[in-house]
């Protein structure tokens, strides 16, 4: 079908996109990027080409050429989207300072309670991961007062302090949020699951018993 509009129409852009998703298919890099960057030129102010384009250009190796078309990404879709994509290249390039810098401006554009969550999220690894574990605490924090019932996030906090070798800390949080919520079996399938992580089989037992007592 891309091949045939092509014919017809050699500039038609979603045509060369859907030309060059054929040939990636194909492995067909070289490919694959002489389309894109065709789309680019015909179509400049459309932000996913720029995506499109640095992954293939890393698909290459080439990391400058890559870099290039991926920074435009953010320039022209000033979005929670374009930052993370961007935030994940330079966390790639171990430019960890410029990834957090992209992933809090992420963060800024968040507009719904799901994105901001999720950025917090990524927000809070990368500072783990560049060794920041107090600002990375203080984003989970964040994102667990704006979610306090959030299992996931008290399971992520959780895993974070037993991390820094908090354990005490993190049993007693979770235990805390059972004693707030003791007719939530949620509450306490999140405690078991930590005891289990820690291969504490009995208590993993016996708070699953009280979440089975709670919702049989």
């Amino acid at each position: 079908h891309a091949r045939v509009l092509l014919e017809r129409e050699p500039d038609n852009v979603d045509a060369l996109l859907m030309r060059a998703q054929a040939k990636a298919l194909r492995d067909d890099i070289e490919g694959q990027i002489q389309d894109l960057e065709r789309a680019a030129e015909l179509a400049p102010d459309r932000a996913a080409i720029p995506l499109l384009l640095g992954q293939a250009q890393l698909r290459r190796g080439d990391f400058e050429a890559s870099e290039q078309a991926l920074r435009r990404m953010p320039e022209l879709d000033k979005t929670t989207r374009a930052y993370v994509y961007w935030a994940a290249f330079l966390m790639e390039r171990d430019r960890r300072d410029e990834a957090i810098a992209a992933m809090k401006t992420a963060l800024e554009l968040a507009t719904t309670d799901e994105e901001r969550l999720q950025t917090r999220t990524r927000l809070a690894n990368l500072y783990v991961t560049s060794g920041r574990l107090d600002d990375a605490e203080r984003v989970m924090q964040e994102a667990l007062a704006a979610d306090p019932d959030s299992s996931e996030l008290l399971a992520q906090l959780a895993r974070f302090y037993v991390y820094r070798g908090q354990v005490p800390k993190a049993e007693e949080m979770l235990r805390q949020q059972v004693e707030r919520k003791p007719s939530e079996a949620t509450a306490y399938l999140t405690l078991a699951l930590f005891y289990e992580s820690l291969e504490r089989p009995s208590d993993a037992l016996a708070t699953l018993d009280r979440a089975l007592a709670v919702a049989p």
